[in-house]
């Protein structure tokens, strides 16, 4: 993989755990059934006699659970990738000499802004004007040379 790879596949993966974030919210919010039980328990004092203590509440079906834990493990992996991608990113950023092609090309991928906000960021933090093609020219070169 080489250095622009690891920015596009930085941002990639990012965008693709924030969809299963929504797919596990959506699994977590599916319509449960009313259940209700009862358990034995005995008083904390005299008589210790079991009783039947009522439990009540909303149960998600099975298949539904089983689903969404696995999606969760998925989120978890994908989770320890992106950190790995991110670390990846970053040692490649650390290798750009020039600030202003770090603060471009970290605003792009890394942070997942706009051309059009990148260039407002750099016109507003380095008094300079900025435009969003020139940004991303620039950007393009940058990628090209390495």
């Amino acid at each position: 993989m080489n250095r622009k790879d690891c920015l596009v596949q930085y941002a990639a993966l990012k965008a693709e755990i924030i969809q299963i974030m929504q797919e596990i919210s959506k699994l977590s919010d599916a319509p449960a059934h009313f259940a209700s039980d009862s358990v034995l328990a005995s008083p904390a004092h005299e008589p210790y006699e079991n009783r039947p203590i009522p439990i009540r509440g909303n149960v998600q079906d099975a298949e539904i659970q089983r689903e969404t834990q696995q999606l969760v493990k998925k989120y978890h992996d994908m989770l320890i990738q992106l950190y790995r991608e991110k670390n990846a990113a970053e040692d490649f950023l650390e290798t750009v000499s020039n600030p202003i092609d770090r603060v471009i090309l970290r605003g792009y991928y890394m942070d997942g802004r706009s051309w059009r906000d990148v260039a407002a960021n750099l016109s507003e933090s380095s008094g300079r004007d900025y435009s969003e093609d020139a940004v991303r020219k620039r950007a393009k070169r940058f990628l090209e040379k390495v």
